[in-house]
Order: C-alpha cells, then structure tokens, then sequence
C-alpha cells in the first residue's frame, strides 16, 4: 500500500472512530482528539479538558515524565501555546537529542532532565519541579515510562495535586480486569504485554480523581481531579474504554514533526 493511500485509509478510519464516539455521547472528548505533536489524539482531548477548566489569570504548567526525544508527547503543543513545563527521560539519547535541538536544557519556560523516575526519586524530583513551575498542582502531569507507571504515581500523589492526569493505560485488557506489574526498580519493557496497568486498576487506584476519556488509540487515558469535575459526565471505566489501535499511530498531520518550534518559543 502506498503512502497516500495508507494515510487516506487511517484518516478514514479515524473520522469513523470520532464519528461513533459522538454517537454515543455527543459532549465526547474522544471525538474532540486530533494530533499536533502527541502520538495519537491526545492534543485534541486535552485542549478539551482543559477549556472546561479554564480559570482566568492562572499560570499555565505541565509536567511530563517519558517525553522520549519530545517529538512526540502529551505537552510538547502546551508549552508551545504559553505553558510552563518540565521533562524527563529515562534515555540519555533522547535528553541529548532534546539538547542538541533546542540548544540547552533550562530555559525560562522549560526544564529537562534526564532520570530514571521511579518510587524512591520521584518525590525529590517533583520538588525540583515545585520550584521551578511555583506550584504543587500542575494543570497537566502526563506519565508514560512503560512499566512501573501505576506505582509511581501513587507515590507523586503523595505530593502533587494535578488538575488534569494522563496516564498510558495496557489497553490488552478491557475492564473489569484489573491487572498491573508488580512493581521492579529496574524494570524495562521488552515490548510485549508486561507493561504497565489496566484501565480498571488506573481507575481503582486512583482515588479523589475521575475518569473523563480515553484516547482512541487505545494508549491514554484521562483523569480529572474530582474537585474540578463538576463538567464531566460521569461514566464507568467500560463506557470510557478504547481497545488497542495502535496503526493509528502512523496517521501524519502536517509536515515531519520537529523541536525548531519549540526552540524558538522558549528561548526568547
């Protein structure tokens, strides 16, 4: 199958998807996804979230842990639009990458930092944040290390209130099977189906937080802090749930993504 063709059949596809998922629910934020650097939907969803809680003359922050090269990832179009962020990696390369790019690492609007997130670090390394966003309760926090996700941001909770939680959710299984790994420091994924949790045990374990929607393609899913949720439908982990579509991956918006933007943006 050629290009075009390829990219005209995942379009194709991915209107469908939105299409049916305004069927059921006509407010969905599943049918609000598209993508400008996030992997899937997930620019889309979010830009609807968080209209819905808009508070004037507040700082806008984020927080990413496993931005990978940043080509790709939840907040890359935040900071771009005025966000305050902070990055980490777990690779080196990837932290290279990002530096090279952009021409540095701390920039007033932006922090990255290469770090190996995992139960006993993750709270000193949100203080490093606390002091740089001047918050506890960043607008986004995404997380996606592949693994001991689950764990660790039980123990984030611990310090951090964030408006808006975008986890990667083991979209294998469905709900109400409640699996995750059991927790290994050094854990790394070896790109089968040991890896992360379940939307059913994201959503029994996150307490004081509701599900609001997933990505189509299968991979995040989205949680709003419960004092914040009065504009959200309620909905159970089912009603919410995407299987695993992870060809939608490939569909292109625009040109090849790059960091120019980005390195443009914050270093003025």
């Amino acid at each position: 199958m050629g290009e075009l063709s390829l990219q005209t059949q995942l379009s194709s596809e991915w209107a469908r998807l939105r299409a049916e998922a305004r069927m059921r629910e006509p407010q969905s934020l599943a049918a609000a996804g598209y993508k400008v650097y996030s992997q899937f939907d997930e620019d889309g969803i979010l830009a609807a979230i968080l209209a819905r809680l808009d508070t004037p003359h507040r700082p806008k922050t984020c927080v990413e842990i496993g931005c990978s090269d940043g080509l790709e990832n939840i907040t890359h179009w935040l900071i771009l639009q005025g966000f305050r962020g902070a990055w980490f990696d777990a690779s080196s390369a990837c932290i290279a990458a990002i530096e090279q790019a952009l021409g540095g690492l701390d920039f007033p609007f932006l922090r990255v930092r290469q770090a190996f997130v995992d139960v006993k670090n993750v709270v000193d390394l949100f203080a490093e944040v606390r002091a740089f966003l001047r918050t506890d309760d960043p607008d986004v926090l995404a997380v996606d290390i592949d693994g001991n996700d689950l764990a660790v941001v039980k123990v984030l909770l611990t310090v951090a209130q964030p408006r808006v939680l975008v986890v990667e959710y083991n979209a294998k299984f469905p709900p109400p099977v409640c699996l995750a790994i059991d927790y290994t420091p050094e854990f790394r994924w070896h790109e089968d189906d040991y890896q992360g949790a379940s939307l059913m045990a994201w959503c029994e374990s996150l307490l004081g937080y509701q599900l609001v929607a997933c990505s189509l393609g299968g991979v995040n899913a989205f949680f709003v802090r419960q004092d914040l949720a009065g504009n959200f439908p309620t909905s159970t982990p089912a009603d919410l749930f995407e299987p695993p579509r992870y060809h939608l991956a490939r569909i292109r918006t625009g040109h090849a993504p790059t960091l120019t933007w980005l390195r443009q943006v914050v270093r003025r």
